[in-house]
């Protein structure tokens, strides 16, 4: 199904295969930020950019 998020590339609602994203960073506008990017990045390019902008994080794909 879509994401309640919406994709800034197409104006549609995700569907980038994942389904939720969970990490720790610095602060929790961080967090927040770096999540919702890497959910609409999608698992291909979400491993990558939570190690560089992210503490420790979780990605559950559908």
């Amino acid at each position: 199904g879509l994401h309640h998020l919406i994709d800034p590339r197409t104006g549609l609602p995700s569907n980038s295969g994942l389904e939720e994203v969970s990490m720790v960073a610095a602060t929790a506008r961080d967090a927040e930020v770096v999540a919702k990017t890497a959910l609409l990045l999608g698992p291909g390019l979400a491993t990558a950019f939570c190690a560089a902008h992210a503490q420790a994080w979780w990605l559950h794909d559908r």
